[in-house]
C-alpha cells in the first residue's frame, strides 16, 4: 500500500498491487470543534512498527493517525505541537523509535514513541 498527500487536505491510500484507491481521508476540520488540520499537508510518513502515519502541515502541527483500510477508522491518535513555523518534513526513525520533524522555524525536533514528547531539539544557525 502507498499513500499520497494533496494540497486539498486529503490523504489518499493506494493498493499498488491492484492499482486502485483504497481510501480517501479528508483531514480538514468539518466544524470548529473537531480535530483536523487548518493548513495544507506538506509531508507524509509511515511507521510500520506502530502501524501509524503522520502528516505535517502549514498550520505548525503534526497529526498522527492509526493506519486502517477504511478512512472512517483512521482517527487522530496524537497531535504534535511545538514548532513556531510551517512544518516542512516528517519522518519516522525506526532505529530511535521517534518521529522527526523539520520546520521553517529553523528547528528539527525528535518526538519519542512513548508519550510523544520532544526529546531532542536541533536549532539550525546561519553562519556568516
Amino acid at each position: 500500500n502507498r499513500s499520497s498527500d494533496l494540497w486539498d487536505q486529503t490523504v489518499c491510500l493506494w493498493d499498488l498491487k491492484k492499482e486502485s484507491l483504497l481510501a480517501r481521508l479528508r483531514c480538514s476540520r468539518p466544524d470548529g470543534d473537531s480535530p483536523g488540520l487548518e493548513g495544507v499537508i506538506t509531508d507524509l510518513a509511515y511507521s510500520p512498527s506502530r502501524n501509524e502515519f503522520a502528516y505535517s502541515s502549514s498550520d505548525k502541527c503534526i497529526y498522527i493517525r492509526k493506519f486502517a483500510k477504511q478512512a472512517a477508522e483512521m482517527s487522530i491518535c496524537a497531535t504534535l505541537q511545538g514548532h513556531e513555523g510551517e512544518i516542512l518534513q516528517v519522518k519516522w526513525n525506526e532505529h530511535r523509535q521517534c518521529w522527526v520533524t523539520g520546520s521553517e522555524d529553523g528547528t528539527i525536533r525528535l518526538w519519542v514513541e512513548i508519550n510523544l514528547k520532544i526529546v531532542g531539539l536541533l536549532i539550525l544557525v546561519e553562519w556568516d
